[in-house]
């Protein structure tokens, strides 16, 4: 089973390295096909793997089909992939339980937050967006920068883009501003601990962060109440 949970984290990186307008088609088709076996395998070694007798070995698995969910949710079209995603992540913290793995809990928390971020911004639903703010707060109370930097600087731009989406909505400066800043964040703790290719779901929205908040400064100020 190790292998297989290798084998899905190496390709959930390599298809965050990939969006769905990458020009090396070809080779973006091939890891999204690996990635689509991969689910089809965790699935089945899901049904043949029991809950009652190991718990967190049947969470782990379904952590790592919800992350495999997501990454082909995030290049593919829709939420079908991603509602998925966040079915298999809330499986997982069925058993994940924040008072027995403080944790995994947050890790999963934040996989779970990710996906719900994606889900509200392609459905422009403010509702699943702070959801998602909530429970990377959540889980940035249990991480660290020293604890696990890793997962740490992903849930801190991941919060990040949920900011960026409600800011966009609500035309607020100070969230833009905020969520530029954890974007940055992020970028750059992962980059020094070589794992660039998890920060480009956060560089890729920089621009955007950057273009938003020069128009909002650009706005004139609302008038003062008396």
């Amino acid at each position: 089973m190790r292998r297989w949970l290798g084998i899905v984290a190496v390709c959930a990186v390599l298809a965050a390295a990939l969006p769905a307008s990458a020009p090396h088609a070809a080779g973006r088709a091939q890891a999204m096909q690996i990635l689509a076996d991969r689910v089809t395998a965790l699935k089945r070694i899901l049904g043949q793997t029991p809950r009652d007798r190991t718990p967190m070995n049947w969470a782990s698995l379904q952590n790592h089909l919800g992350l495999a969910l997501h990454a082909l949710g995030r290049a593919e079209p829709g939420t079908g992939r991603l509602v998925e995603a966040v079915a298999a992540f809330q499986a997982a913290l069925e058993e994940r339980r924040r008072d027995r793995v403080p944790v995994d809990w947050a890790i999963t928390t934040s996989n779970l937050a990710h996906s719900l971020t994606l889900i509200g911004e392609r459905e422009h639903d403010r509702a699943q967006l702070a959801d998602a703010v909530a429970r990377f707060d959540a889980a940035l109370a249990i991480l660290g920068p020293h604890r696990a930097p890793a997962d740490w600087a992903r849930a801190i731009g991941g919060q990040g883009l949920a900011r960026l989406d409600l800011a966009q909505d609500r035309s607020d400066l100070a969230q833009a501003e905020r969520a530029l800043a954890q974007i940055d964040q992020a970028s750059a703790t992962l980059g020094a601990l070589g794992k660039s290719p998890l920060a480009q779901p956060y560089r890729a929205r920089r621009g955007e962060a950057m273009a938003l908040i020069a128009g909002l400064r650009k706005q004139p100020a609302p008038p003062a109440t008396r």
